[in-house]
């Protein structure tokens, strides 16, 4: 079984060309061998039967008008038998003939250069059936019958020839004439047509076998390289798979960190409204119901000045809360105009000096991006008032590689970055987790003495609105 197992492997790991090199060539081999035989055979059998041919000529011319007296008896005549034994021991015969019977129809022996043989029947051979059906039969060193046993003594390769002897006016064969004649040249012949055959046949089966190994091995090659650049496709479809499935959960985790800022936001706006202008109103209700009860012309004119401050500052907190959740008109602006729209606004509103850096011309970003650019500059401004105290605040917006950038820096004390990759403050939280689900990036970059950078960066040759 382990060998069993280690063959089965083996052969799954071939190549195509090597599976079919050992298949092929095994087929191959058992083709060449069944066809150089058969191919051989026939050739044998061709020169066996030409020389045959010529030799029964030979010998019927001589032999046949002796033994036609066996057309009217059963045995020869003394006299046909001499004339016989004289023939065959004269040239050319004897050198050539070894050994001659006739036979009687019914394997009957009637004349042999063997006299012990005479008079006996023996089975008749498919060559002396054949014979008697009037044709020469031939066998090239088969002297396994019975009757061949003595010149198969001789150890020397003999062709066995059967020829019909046929009466001249009835045309019937009337006896069958066997001689044994030797084969020396014969069996050369025959060596060198079995070899000539079977070089023939291996150097065609070669010949098919290399050029159809050839086109397989070359289709095989085919297959290789298209089963790489198959792999290649797979591995890369892979890659993109994981690249995307990275990309989803970022998105995701973006979705749900503006959730959650909105969220923030909103408790944040709803922390300031309770804090600033709930509570200024809340004074400003007392001091109506003090009012009903106030009978003092001059307590009642402070208490409404005091009413009227606390009206004036909720009304001023609710406007500042409501700057900061508008925006300015900037569909299908110019992303430097968004820019700096941005600074001038926080300009006005805080009298603070902010040294701004524009090209010339900039491209027209998808609104959602527009929106992010112009938050990002507000937001970085305001964190750099509060927490810099507006010390050498700048706004830059570059065009490089394709790629919008924009960043605000200021010169203030700056503060140490948290060793996880957290974003400090709930603004620019939201404004990292906005940027990062529009297809930008966010990075903040500062550090204690060294006042701060924020960088945010978008394609600048994407259509498709990402909102």
């Amino acid at each position: 079984m382990p060998l069993m197992r280690r063959i089965v492997s083996l052969w799954a790991s071939a190549s195509l060309v090597q599976r079919f090199a050992l298949t092929g060539g095994v087929v191959m081999l058992a083709a060449a061998a069944i066809l150089g035989m058969w191919v051989s055979d026939r050739i044998a059998r061709g020169v066996i039967r030409q020389s045959a041919v010529n030799s029964a000529h030979f010998v019927e011319t001589v032999i046949a008008p002796i033994v036609e007296e066996l057309a009217a008896a059963d045995r020869l005549s003394p006299g046909a038998i001499r004339a016989l034994q004289e023939i065959l021991a004269a040239p050319p015969l004897a050198g050539r003939v070894v050994s001659m019977k006739i036979w009687k129809e019914g394997g009957r022996v009637v004349f042999a250069t063997d006299e012990a043989l005479i008079g006996q029947s023996f089975p008749p051979s498919p060559a002396l059936r054949e014979a008697w059906a009037g044709r020469v039969a031939a066998e090239f060193d088969d002297l396994a019958d019975e009757e061949s046993l003595g010149e198969a003594a001789l150890g020397r390769p003999l062709v066995e020839i059967y020829t019909p002897a046929v009466a001249v006016w009835s045309g019937r064969t009337i006896a069958v004439i066997e001689f044994y004649e030797i084969a020396d040249a014969l069996a050369g012949e025959i060596a060198a047509a079995r070899r000539t055959s079977w070089i023939l046949v291996a150097s065609v089966m070669a010949a098919t076998g290399a050029s159809l190994i050839g086109i397989v091995g070359a289709g095989s090659r085919t297959i290789e390289r298209q089963r790489a650049l198959l792999a290649d496709q797979v591995r890369a479809q892979e890659r993109l798979a994981q690249t995307n499935a990275a990309l989803r959960r970022d998105i995701q985790r973006a979705s749900a960190g503006v959730t959650e800022t909105n969220e923030r936001y909103l408790a944040r706006i709803g922390a300031d409204l309770h804090d600033g202008p709930a509570q200024l109103l809340s004074l400003a209700a007392l001091r109506l119901d003090s009012l009903e009860a106030e009978s003092c012309p001059a307590a009642r004119a402070e208490q409404f000045a005091e009413l009227r401050r606390a009206l004036a500052d909720a009304m001023a907190e609710i406007r500042a809360i409501s700057r900061g959740l508008s925006l300015p008109g900037i569909a299908d602006r110019p992303v430097t105009e968004v820019v700096r729209r941005a600074v001038e606004i926080h300009r006005a509103l805080t009298r603070a000096d902010v040294a701004l850096e524009l090209p010339a011309d900039g491209p027209v970003l998808p609104r959602a991006r527009l929106i992010a650019v112009y938050r990002f500059v507000q937001e970085g401004l305001s964190n750099a008032t509060r927490h810099a105290g507006g010390a050498g605040m700048a706004v830059a917006l570059r065009l490089e590689g394709g790629r919008v950038t924009v960043t605000v820096s200021d010169r203030g004390p700056g503060f140490a970055m948290p060793l996880a990759p957290d974003i400090p403050g709930l603004g620019l939280r939201g404004l990292s987790e906005r940027i990062a689900s529009l297809g930008g990036s966010f990075a903040i970059r500062s550090r204690p003495g060294a006042g701060t950078v924020l960088h945010l960066s978008f394609p600048a040759d994407e259509e498709p609105d990402l909102a």
